[in-house]
């Protein structure tokens, strides 16, 4: 009886598995103050995903991928991500499928919740000379002035 090595039988492989790196925390969701229209993008860890899979989606034909087969899969935390990604209108083409595991919660976009953490972030990191409950947060000029 002959022997399948089911790790290098094409027959047995199907699926191409990429993981995809992006910024998390202050690095990726800073939030300074939600109600100021800041200059600069906030949501670069979703930037970071959204290229990640127009990346795949480009080239998985390389690597033996279908590139109209594209799932995007995520568990806990980034269950909640994939949930917003697959609703996203920049991913309208580029998600075929989703698999949600142990998804978080239902995904409530607070837009202060991590506010007070990249303030203190930045004044630690030499950005900031005022502190997190100062008023000057507040001021679109000075906050451009501080960051940008």
């Amino acid at each position: 009886m002959k022997k399948t090595n089911l790790l290098t039988s094409q027959k047995f492989r199907n699926i191409v598995f990429v993981s995809l790196a992006y910024r998390q925390a202050f690095f990726g969701v800073s939030n300074f103050n939600h109600k100021l229209n800041l200059s600069t993008d906030l949501n670069c860890g979703f930037h970071d995903l959204i290229h990640g899979i127009k990346w795949v989606k480009n080239e998985i034909h390389q690597f033996g991928g279908d590139p109209n087969r594209l799932t995007v899969m995520g568990d806990s935390g980034g269950a909640s991500n994939t949930r917003v990604l697959a609703m996203s209108p920049q991913t309208k083409y580029l998600i075929n499928q989703i698999v949600l595991c142990s998804v978080a919660s239902d995904y409530v976009l607070v837009r202060d919740k991590n506010q007070n953490a990249s303030r203190i972030s930045a004044k630690i990191a030499g950005c900031a000379n005022f502190l997190p409950n100062s008023s000057k947060w507040d001021n679109l000029e000075i906050v451009e002035k501080r960051f940008w």
